[in-house]
């Protein structure tokens, strides 16, 4: 056993004992729980001590997820990578852990978290989704204040997530057992919603096998733990059903395509750069880690040139678009911002979310994907993405711009720890046995942390 896989050990069941001991549940961790103030906390809604929910059928239920997930790592490391078989016990695996985890946070989570979050209702007050793009600046300050610190892609969803309901409400033959079309809409919204965001969201394992094959052509087994790492992060699973969690799948599509040898792929892979732009500010930090995976290519600089001009097309055809329909993303931008600064970070202290901020978002990757990555970064391939990240880590601690809330908002970063954990963990002295045993510590700890914890919501 590696010393990478004793720390890792460790630190997860210490990270987790913490969880799930007592009425405090993490209040063992009381300094640093303080200090991430929006970070993992027991949740208020569900009476008594985390030890309370384990006898839960919700539990069996993702233990059995998790179990499968382990298991099926094990097997396609032992057996090849052919993902046809691997790829599609990882997603159910990882959908059953989330809609466990959201069960045991409390009953319907999914619908309180889709309502909860102020995309629902702010769509609601616009006609349509071009009346959102023309409209959204003159109307910012009576938004919610979730809204006003994201460009138009969360509210655009919203309103296919609204048409659908009503859709189905149209046809449903229950409608009858409600007061009104218009509680069966909101039903709808909330339950069949979140579960549509869940189900899209985890399609993310699909593209980062394949990026992940692609960048470490020489390690066969580090695309089969960057899915199962992924499967078990706890960002997703706790964050679940908020538009947030759709991030990942953006970010992967667009280095998917940004990397590939096809004409096509790459513009495709702007496309999902400029619908990632779309759906948060924040997602800006990902264009020095987009550009590090491009310019880490062995190409001539002129093809390398031609790559970037495809895939800048692709972002600004989604940039003009919404431009041409009337929403400004500079002014919103600015409109987030100063929001943001005097409705958030007012309250936060600067100097201890230098701590707490990097806490946070290492104790909801998983300490195993957390090291993983450290390792990782001595790999000739990666070693550009790795310096970027690092340095994009250190730019938003020092800035302070994103404290607290950090585990969700640096989720668009996550897909890039998981790439480089994976990699580091393919590379330890016995491969198979110490990766296996990190999936295992990661889907142990993260999604019973998500569980058990409260995520934001």
């Amino acid at each position: 056993m590696s010393r990478l896989l004793k720390v890792a050990a460790v630190l997860t069941l210490l990270g987790l004992g913490a969880a799930v001991v007592g009425p405090g549940g993490l209040g063992l961790l009381r300094g640093a729980t303080v200090l991430a103030a929006d970070g993992p906390v027991i949740d208020a809604q569900v009476a008594g001590p985390g030890l309370g929910r384990l006898g839960s059928p919700w539990l069996l239920l993702m233990l059995l997820a998790m179990l499968l997930l382990v298991r099926s790592t094990g097997q396609a490391l032992v057996h090849g990578r052919d993902p046809r078989g691997f790829l599609p016990l990882a997603y159910v695996a990882a959908v059953l852990i989330t809609l466990g985890a959201s069960q045991l946070r409390g009953g319907f989570h999914l619908a309180k978290a889709m309502h909860f979050q102020g995309y629902l209702s702010d769509a609601a007050s616009f006609e349509g989704p071009l009346d959102i793009l023309a409209s959204s600046s003159e109307r910012f300050d009576e938004l919610l204040p979730h809204t006003r610190t994201h460009p138009p892609g969360p509210l655009l969803v919203a309103a296919g997530i609204h048409a659908v309901a009503r859709g189905v409400a149209a046809v449903s033959p229950t409608a009858g057992d409600f007061s009104s079309t218009a509680v069966l809409v909101t039903f709808l919204e909330g339950n069949l919603g979140g579960l549509l965001v869940v189900l899209i969201a985890w399609l993310w394992l699909w593209p980062l096998f394949f990026l992940v094959r692609r960048l470490v052509p020489d390690e066969p087994r580090a695309p089969v733990l960057a899915v199962a790492l992924a499967a078990a992060l706890a960002n997703l699973h706790g964050i679940a059903p908020l538009f947030d969690g759709l991030h990942p799948l953006l970010v992967t599509c667009a280095a998917l395509g940004l990397t590939s040898e096809r004409r096509w792929a790459v513009l495709l892979g702007g496309f999902a750069g400029g619908l990632l732009l779309m759906m948060a500010y924040g997602s800006l930090v990902v264009g020095p880690l987009l550009l590090a995976l491009l310019f880490g290519r062995s190409e001539g600089g002129r093809a390398r040139l031609g790559r970037l001009a495809l895939g800048a097309a692709g972002l600004l055809v989604i940039w003009a678009l919404v431009a041409l329909a009337g929403f400004d993303y500079l002014a919103g931008l600015v409109r987030a911002l100063d929001h943001h600064a005097g409705g958030v970070n007012a309250g936060r202290s600067r100097g201890l979310y230098l701590i707490a901020s990097p806490y946070t978002f290492s104790l909801w990757l998983g300490v195993p994907v957390v090291l993983g990555a450290l390792a990782g970064t001595r790999s000739p391939e990666v070693w550009r993405l790795s310096l970027v990240l690092f340095v994009t880590l250190a730019v938003l601690v020092l800035l302070g711009i994103t404290r607290g809330e950090t585990e969700r908002l640096w989720l668009p970063l996550a897909p890039f720890f998981v790439l480089l954990a994976a990699v580091g963990w393919s590379r330890t002295p016995r491969p198979r046995l110490e990766g296996v045993a990190a999936v295992g510590l990661t889907v142990l700890g993260a999604p019973l942390l998500a569980a058990l914890t409260r995520l934001y919501a």
